[in-house]
């Protein structure tokens, strides 16, 4: 079965979880001898309408930040022929697409060390312009959010 979405994440989100209606992938093994931060990637398909961020992997504060600024930066670049905001936070990256006038999907990157950021954020941007969407897709009635995405990892 073909899968609506296909997102490419770097192979070093090597461990793969579903938490409630979202993927949480998780970055286990070291990059160089000295890194020693953890870094995690969620997926997930959010209402569009009164949006609030949901996600349980992250703190309240977090959580109450992304709500209230959920498509104030928005992105004068498409993807997938998509509008896209972005949010840049002291550990965290999130992006929106807006995959039908509905739904968006939501892309949130986050690190345990905020020095670390930018480049977890190298990869993050060049493979999120890679992000393929099939935006004829029913997104109102997921029953399985791993039938939603396709994951294809890139080599750094």
């Amino acid at each position: 079965m073909k899968k609506p979405i296909t997102l490419h994440i770097p192979d070093y989100y090597n461990q793969k979880n579903i938490v409630g209606n979202c993927i949480k992938l998780s970055k286990t093994e070291p990059q160089s001898k000295e890194d020693n931060t953890k870094a995690m990637f969620l997926a997930s398909i959010e209402k569009n309408k009164n949006y609030q961020c949901k996600l349980q992997c992250i703190s309240d504060k977090d959580r109450g930040i992304i709500t209230n600024n959920f498509k104030s930066a928005h992105l004068h670049l498409k993807v997938a022929d998509c509008e896209t905001y972005v949010l840049n936070w002291h550990h965290f990256i999130i992006r929106w697409i807006a995959i039908s006038e509905e739904y968006v999907l939501q892309l949130l990157m986050v690190v345990t060390k905020p020095e670390y950021l930018i480049y977890h954020t190298a990869y993050f941007s060049s493979d999120f312009y890679k992000t393929v969407i099939d935006k004829n897709y029913d997104y109102s009635n997921i029953s399985d959010i791993e039938n939603v995405f396709e994951i294809e990892f890139s080599k750094e």
